[in-house]
């Protein structure tokens, strides 16, 4: 197994926990609300609950993390794990158009004032390639896409 996907299953899985964590405990907590209206006590021993549920959860979070990682990056003919990787081999312009739109600005003192800055918007078509380290497949994929940039 590569270290570097496994670092990133356990930082991902510190993201997953705390939402399956954060959707049990609001669970409970309405359930608790519903059937068991209790102190101020409670709701805070709530938030505790919520913490340790974040810790069991953790590793929920890390093997679905590494589950999603791992399909990702199977290799479609050889079905290695890991070893299939995309790199952006470019981008075309397929329309292209200059708006301006008024911007509202905090100028830091908490006052607000509008600036009218112009954008380039349109469509743009991407270019990919994904290859395999393991047996040297290549596939190229395209996609079309919105962006909206400052000029």
């Amino acid at each position: 197994m590569n270290v570097v996907v496994f670092i990133k299953s356990l930082f991902k899985g510190v993201l997953y926990a705390f939402i399956i964590g954060m959707m049990v405990w609001v669970v409970l907590f309405v359930v608790a609300i519903l059937f068991d209206s209790k102190s101020l006590e409670q709701l805070i021993y709530g938030w505790y609950r919520f913490f340790v549920l974040c810790i069991i959860c953790y590793p929920l979070g890390v093997l679905a993390s590494y589950h999603i990682e791992k399909e990702e990056t199977t290799c479609p003919r050889c079905k290695k794990p890991f070893s299939w990787y995309e790199k952006s081999t470019g981008s075309e312009t397929l329309s292209e158009s200059v708006i301006s739109e008024d911007v509202k600005v905090d100028d830091g003192n908490n006052r607000y004032h509008f600036e009218r800055r112009a954008f380039r918007v349109g469509k743009r078509r991407y270019y990919y390639r994904a290859t395999c380290k393991e047996c040297g497949y290549t596939q190229d994929r395209t996609e079309v896409g919105s962006y909206k940039e400052r000029v």
